[in-house]
């Protein structure tokens, strides 16, 4: 007889990550579906005011703190030489780069400005979907 397999333990941080990612995806779709649904009770108007003050909290929370996390990114980075020419254009990239006891502050302002472009981006669908849906309207009547 053969010797048994080793398995691999992953580390917790690993092991998870695949399914919250399943998890994520999971929601995301039946909340795609939910909206969907739901659209044909919303008024068109509504549609477009909601999605256009999302859009403006949006950029309201994303430009400011996008901006203080490149300039944190730079301010760390680039006295210890570990940003390449052109970083500007992939700065998450260069993340993991930080040191460990820098990390934590300057990956917030990066998640927080992550997290204004998501509010944006679900304004703009929502805005989008109460125009679309008074073409349709306009369109069916006319």
């Amino acid at each position: 007889m053969g010797a048994a397999p080793t398995r691999i333990r992953l580390p917790p941080a690993i092991r998870y990550a695949g399914i919250m990612f399943e998890l994520f995806m999971v929601m995301g779709v039946v909340g795609v579906l939910a909206a969907l649904g739901a659209l044909a009770f919303v008024a068109m108007e509504t549609l477009v005011v909601v999605g256009g003050a999302m859009i403006a909290i949006g950029v309201v929370i994303a430009i400011p703190t996008g901006l203080i996390w490149h300039v944190r990114l730079h301010q760390i980075l680039s006295p210890l030489g570990l940003l390449d020419p052109g970083w500007i254009w992939k700065p998450v990239a260069h993340n993991e780069r930080l040191p460990e006891e820098c990390r934590r502050e300057v990956l917030s302002w990066c998640y927080a400005g992550a997290f204004g472009f998501g509010v944006f981006v679900l304004g703009a669908i929502v805005a989008g979907a109460g125009i679309l849906r008074a073409v349709i309207q306009s369109s069916a009547i006319g």
